[in-house]
């Protein structure tokens, strides 16, 4: 079983590639299959996220 990325590590993918986006040397294909990963991992990170707000309600009894 893989182990799922950290927040902080999706959170570094995504500025980088931000930085390779916006340094316009990549092809056309290239752009748009990092640009598909930095949207996947923006929900995953988003989703985290949400988990994590949902068990702090959780722990504080906020239901």
């Amino acid at each position: 079983m893989t182990e799922k990325p950290s927040l902080e590590a999706m959170l570094r993918d995504i500025e980088a590639i931000a930085a390779q986006l916006e340094q316009n040397d990549l092809s056309l294909e290239a752009s748009l299959a990092l640009y598909q990963r930095g949207a996947a991992l923006v929900e995953e990170s988003r989703a985290l996220l949400e988990q994590a707000q949902f068990r702090l309600k959780e722990i504080s009894g906020e239901q």
